[in-house]
């Protein structure tokens, strides 16, 4: 079973999701120049759509009949950001999804335990999900044990309703469809479709393989494959990432002892990366608090990296973003999701305490991959494991005095 997720005008729903100065307001986004005469509406706000403007409207003709509507250049960052959490919201519910460019996603939902009588339910769930935690609040979806069908009919489904195949009814859906929605036809073949007078995926059933190869070569075969719900594309990979994680032995609050738990976690997914010979380009930091409430926030590296000095800072700097003492954290968690190969480059410019640094970490990789990633580690991430009868408001005051007289990069606990 495949659940697709249709965000029309998702670069405008980021905007207003990301921007609230943005929010109830008309607006349109633009790639190009607005001094330009071929710069056209690529996304729309609500608001803007109430007004009868539209996606490829010419932005001067838009000014001139409506001139206090708001132009804005179309954010890859925002768009990205939402991009990330769509699939962070999608993994919660199966572990192989998509999501496009333009904020399209596609979940597997095969296997999963999510019965064929509650997909509706888990639909709007996701919904809440995507509107309450991202703020994108038109979320066509489709529903089918198809991704050809569940695509279209997410489609059919916008701006916010929910659209579903019941199984063993394919064909029929399909035959009822617009023949223009069919994905990836060729212009040329669409103008011949148009010429013979065909306007239903029905008649393209009809008209049969054969007919069609006659017609329109190679892609006749194609054409009438689609026309039967069959999408030769290939199967959703499961997305590679790598993370780490520390689940706290007890719940504390205490920021000095988390600091310390978020060096550790830094430092094993610095591991990691390395073994795995990869950069990071960015970083989500998860805390999970003990109502299992969770809060997150990702930041993106100048370069990509995985040295374990810079993903520490940033974790630290996520972490001091996102504490907030409400309760007693009860995880941390730190996920990388955008991979890049590490070239093995060394940098000419490379200075003796970088180089030093470098030396050290290969040195600890080796070690660790033979012993262990607890036999060696920098002193300022050594957590006492010890129980210990103060509470998590007041932990051994030795051990953090004692670790705040080390340099975070050159003591080492064996």
């Amino acid at each position: 079973m495949f659940l697709a997720i249709d965000h029309d005008h998702f670069s405008a729903q980021a905007l207003s999701a990301y921007d609230p100065t943005l929010r109830g307001h008309a607006f349109v986004v633009v790639r190009q120049s607005t001094d330009s005469h071929k710069c056209t509406v690529q996304a729309c706000s609500s608001k803007a759509q109430h007004l009868g403007i539209r996606r490829g409207q010419p932005v001067q003709m838009v000014l001139q009949k409506h001139p206090r509507v708001e132009i804005v250049t179309r954010d890859d960052l925002i768009e990205e950001t939402a991009r990330e959490e769509l699939g962070w919201i999608a993994e919660h519910y199966t572990p192989e999804f998509d999501v496009t460019e333009f904020g399209r996603c596609l979940l597997n939902l095969s296997g999963t335990p999510v019965a064929e009588n509650d997909v509706e339910n888990v639909a709007g769930r996701i919904r809440d999900d995507i509107s309450t935690k991202i703020g994108l609040c038109d979320n066509a979806i489709g529903i089918a044990s198809s991704r050809l069908i569940a695509s279209m009919l997410a489609k059919l489904a916008r701006p916010c309703d929910t659209r579903v195949c019941i199984p063993g009814s394919e064909s029929e859906t399909l035959a009822a469809l617009g023949a223009d929605m069919l994905p990836g036809v060729s212009g040329q073949v669409r103008e011949r479709i148009r010429q013979y007078g065909i306007k239903r995926i029905g008649q393209i059933q009809h008209l049969g393989k054969n007919a069609l190869i006659a017609r329109l070569g190679g892609e006749g075969e194609r054409l009438f494959s689609l026309s039967i719900g069959v999408d030769a594309k290939q199967k959703i990979e499961k997305k590679k990432t790598i993370e780490a994680e520390t689940i706290l032995d007890r719940d504390i609050n205490n920021e000095k002892v988390l600091r310390q738990h978020v060096r550790y976690t830094a430092d094993k997914l610095a591991h990691e990366l390395t073994r795995a010979s990869v950069w990071a380009s960015r970083v989500t930091f998860i805390l999970t608090y003990t109502d299992n409430r969770r809060t997150q926030k990702t930041s993106v590296f100048t370069s990509p990296t995985n040295e374990w000095d810079a993903i520490t800072d940033r974790a630290l700097g996520l972490f001091g973003d996102l504490y907030q003492r409400r309760v007693a954290i009860k995880s941390i968690r730190l996920v990388v999701r955008q991979l890049h190969q590490d070239t093995n480059q060394i940098d000419l410019f490379e200075s003796a305490q970088k180089k030093r640094q470098r030396t050290i970490g290969h040195v600890m990789t080796k070690i660790r991959d033979r012993l262990g990633f607890d036999a060696v580690m920098p002193a300022a991430n050594y957590v006492s494991t010890e129980p210990s009868a103060q509470t998590s408001e007041s932990p051994p005051a030795e051990l953090i005095d004692h670790l705040d007289l080390f340099d975070e990069g050159h003591g080492y606990q064996r």
